[in-house]
């Protein structure tokens, strides 16, 4: 089944195209950890921990993706391979961006994976789903392998996903 609500790999952007992926929570002791793979081929790794007295409150949490609650703590950049990072972008163009996050009650730390797909024009699509999924679904399964080992190479396994 294809979804409509896809975005497109457009080939003349690719470089400004980008694929976020967020893992964790600042607000607990690990941190949050984000991946931003950019069609260029860069990866950029950030750790992210919660600024000195902002508590979790819900406009907090809110504010975790725009930065505007969290400084980075450590930050890697790795060379990705433009050629990997196309095949990356292409397959997350596949991932099923219109389903809804599924409930899981009385798993509460189980890890979250949140996905942004960033095109070329800046248009956004994003979804939630859980770790355990995502490296079990044929499209993402790949995708989460793959930036699992670059993130290990290049912060050499100061930092998981």
């Amino acid at each position: 089944m294809v979804d409509a609500n896809a975005p497109k790999l457009e080939p003349e952007r690719l470089a400004q195209t980008h694929l976020i992926a967020d893992v964790g929570n600042p607000f607990d002791e690990d941190g949050l950890t984000r991946l931003d793979l950019s069609g260029a081929g860069e990866l950029v790794i950030e750790l992210h921990r919660a600024r000195e007295g902002v508590a979790p409150t819900p406009g907090a949490l809110r504010d975790v993706s725009r930065g505007l609650a969290t400084a980075v703590a450590r930050r890697f950049v790795h060379d990705f391979g433009r050629e990997a990072a196309r095949d990356v972008l292409v397959r997350a163009t596949h991932f099923g961006w219109s389903r809804r996050f599924p409930p899981r009650p009385g798993i509460p730390s189980e890890p979250v994976l949140e996905w942004r797909f960033v095109a070329g024009d800046g248009a956004t699509w994003s979804m939630k789903v859980w770790l355990r999924d995502a490296e079990t679904e044929p499209e993402m399964g790949p995708v989460v392998a793959a930036l699992r080992y670059a993130l290990e190479s290049a912060s050499k396994g100061e930092l998981y996903l």
